[in-house]
Formats: structure tokens, sequence, C-alpha cells
């Protein structure tokens, strides 16, 4: 699949208006790291983890990288990325839970 393309489309997919249809890809998104790590350029990992992990605002897509993350088979390169990118997704959780 053409890069651009995918990385044109990350944005609209993940629109947060639309969170409720794709915070289920969140877990898929996690695993298909390791394969995209060695099949695509050297940023797109971090587009794609920004869009699939910092895109998102629903508890639910936390406990998707919970649980990615709590694996042992995680390359430590991409859980470094992941934990980078969930740090954004923790304050924003914690945010709306705050205020709603």
């Amino acid at each position: 699949m053409p890069e651009d393309f995918v990385t044109a489309a990350l944005a609209g997919f993940n629109a947060r208006n639309q969170e409720a249809l794709n915070v289920a890809y969140v877990a898929p998104a996690l695993d298909a790291l390791p394969m995209l790590k060695r099949q695509r350029k050297i940023f797109f990992v971090n587009g794609w983890l920004a869009s699939f992990v910092a895109g998102h605002a629903d508890p639910a897509a936390q406990k998707a990288v919970e649980v990615y993350l709590a694996r042992k088979d995680v390359d430590p390169d991409l859980r470094l990325k992941v934990l980078e990118v969930k740090d954004d997704l923790d304050r924003t959780v914690r945010i709306r839970a705050r205020w709603k």
C-alpha cells in the first residue's frame, strides 16, 4: 500500500468526532507496528502512532495501549515510541474525566 495514501488517510480515519467507531482499531494498529517498522520509511511509524494513539481521547484507547505495553514481546524501540505518544493520550483522558 503506498505510504502517501495511508499517511493522508490517517487523520480522517482517526477523527475525534468518529472516535466511537475508530477506537476499536487502536489495538490492531499497535499489533501492526513490527511489520510497519520493517516495511515502511523511518518516520511512518511516528505518524501512525500519533494518529492511532495520541489522536484519541477515549479510555478504551488508553486501555488498549496499556494492554499492548504489558506484553513481553514488544520491541524495545517500539515500546519507547508508544510510551512517548501515550503521554498525550493519558493527559487527554485525565483532563476529559476531570471536566466531564
